[in-house]
Parts: structure tokens; C-alpha cells; sequence
């Protein structure tokens, strides 16, 4: 998965998508890994749905 990093040019860093803190990616990691989580037991739901 390729990662926007801070514009080198100006140093500028973004502020991430989900939480608005200052991050070097678009998504800071801890929101990626919250987000990721959340997925994951979606899924899970899912296929306890299924049987």
C-alpha cells in the first residue's frame, strides 16, 4: 500500500482524514489501525451471520 508522505518541497505535513492531528500520511497509523480493526470484526459478524 503506498503512503502519501509530508510534501518534501515546503515540509509541510498533513493533518490526518479521520482525526485531524498532525500526521506524515494522509491516515495517521493509529486511526489506520482502528480502522482496520473495525473491518476486521465486520467480517467476523459476517460470517457468524452465514452459518
Amino acid at each position: 500500500m503506498e503512503e502519501k508522505k509530508a510534501d518534501e518541497k515546503t515540509g509541510k505535513k498533513h493533518l490526518c482524514l479521520v482525526c485531524a492531528r498532525p500526521s506524515d500520511t494522509v491516515i495517521c497509523h493509529a486511526c489506520e489501525d482502528r480502522i482496520r480493526g473495525e473491518v476486521i470484526d465486520k467480517k467476523r459478524e459476517a460470517e457468524k451471520g452465514k452459518s
